[in-house]
């Protein structure tokens, strides 16, 4: 099915006119019903598979992505971010790159953002400033743009749809809007591409971020994910982060026994993050609870 003509029936609200568009177009037309879980994807997967049709959904998209990503070792990319500030369009573009499973990249002409998997770095070239973060844990990769923790979420926390086929960039892209369950007002509209099932685009309010000329499985030398401070370059602050699931793990790193909530209406820890800092030789602590979802 053309996307025009997927696009033309959701626009037409007349039965008569529907069947009219499809008759004109040659293709045919299913209509699946049923009541929430009695197995209309199954039933379709059969059946569009019988009859050599195609058949897509945002649950198909969602498990493709998910194999990608678990084949992906590392990714390059051109990456485009866009914000809308107080009404002023700021765009900011970084070369990129990403090895699992928690090693990152990012830098342009102002800034350079690394991480070798133990310490974060950040540069401003233009005040030859730095600082830097040891990261510990098993949650350590909260600085790594990792798209595939959000993929295994997506079905989980948000309503997604399927909203059809589009260009984007030259290269043919499958359309998911997606509504948080707990905050349907932010929705957002993901571009997928349909070969290397890679998130393109993604749009929100105020902001969107663009994936150009990505690469997957690429050998991305050790040195990409170093840094060495250039001559004369001032260290504004450096510090520690450790994030776990394990209490105890970030018990560890601290010298007073941290409290467990006994009330937690009902949520379960998501994750514990502790972070020590030392800017301008002063010294502090924040230790945060992240609490997840409603037990089951």
């Amino acid at each position: 099915m053309s996307n025009n003509f997927r696009f033309q029936i959701k626009e037409i609200a007349d039965l008569k006119e529907v069947i009219k568009c499809v008759k004109e177009s040659g293709k045919k037309i299913v209509i699946l019903s049923g009541t929430l879980g009695s197995g209309k994807t199954t039933f379709a997967k059969s059946f569009a598979k019988i009859n050599d049709f195609y058949f897509i959904n945002a649950d198909e998209i969602a498990k493709k992505m998910q194999e990608k990503y678990e084949s992906m070792k590392s990714m390059e990319a051109d990456v485009l971010i866009t914000m809308n500030i107080m009404g002023q369009t700021k765009t900011m573009q970084y070369k990129y790159a990403f090895e699992k499973p928690n090693k990152f990249y990012m830098e342009n002409d102002e800034f350079l953002m690394v991480c070798d998997g133990k310490t974060y770095y950040t540069y401003n070239k233009k005040t030859n400033q730095y600082t830097m973060m040891e990261i510990k844990g098993e949650e350590n990769d909260i600085f790594s743009p990792d798209y595939g923790k959000f993929i295994k979420s997506m079905l989980k926390n948000f309503n997604v749809s399927y909203l059809g086929e589009e260009n984007y960039d030259g290269r043919k892209c499958y359309v998911l809007e997606l509504i948080p369950k707990e905050n349907p007002e932010e929705k957002m509209k993901m571009y997928v591409d349909e070969e290397y099932w890679q998130p393109l685009k993604i749009e929100m309010e105020g902001m969107s971020i663009e994936y150009k000329n990505v690469k997957f499985n690429v050998d991305i030398p050790d040195e990409r994910f170093k840094f060495t401070p250039p001559e004369g370059a001032k260290l504004m602050s450096s510090g520690k982060m450790t994030m776990s699931k394990d209490i105890d793990e970030v018990q560890k790193d601290v010298s007073f026994k941290i409290l467990v909530p006994k009330y937690t209406a009902g949520l379960e820890l998501q994750n514990a993050m502790l972070q020590s800092k030392m800017p301008m030789e002063r010294i502090w602590r924040l230790l945060a609870y992240f609490m997840g979802r409603e037990k089951s």
